[in-house]
């Protein structure tokens, strides 16, 4: 004879937090710029990136690249990249976390090499 036990399935959820945070950075135009920032919750947490104070939404493209960790790849900077970004690790009903980063990208005539 076989018993079976069931146990209540307990359903929880843990907020999202931002375990990688991304650093103010400085390149050179035309250079390759990562911003790695990830998120930890449960279930999983959507990353999401925005830039600006209108909180533009950035998605894949032809220089933009976002992994599935979260990390931002920026293809051949130009000065126009200059600005704040925000990183966020959102969960499905709505909660998240938030961390922002400012990036400057130095043009031609911005920096001096040192020889």
């Amino acid at each position: 004879m076989f018993f079976y036990y069931f146990h209540s399935l307990k359903f929880y959820s843990v907020p999202p937090k931002i375990v990688t945070k991304p650093k103010d950075t400085v390149v050179k135009e035309d250079e390759v710029l990562k911003l790695k920032c990830s998120g930890s919750g449960i279930p999983k947490p959507k990353m999401k990136w925005t830039k600006g104070k209108d909180n533009k939404e950035i998605t894949n493209g032809q220089r933009y690249r976002i992994s599935a960790s979260g990390t931002l790849t920026i293809q051949s900077t130009v000065e126009s990249d200059t600005g704040s970004y925000k990183c966020s690790a959102i969960a499905s009903n709505g909660w998240k976390d938030e961390v922002k980063v400012n990036v400057t990208i130095l043009g031609e005539f911005n920096y001096v090499e040192a020889f």
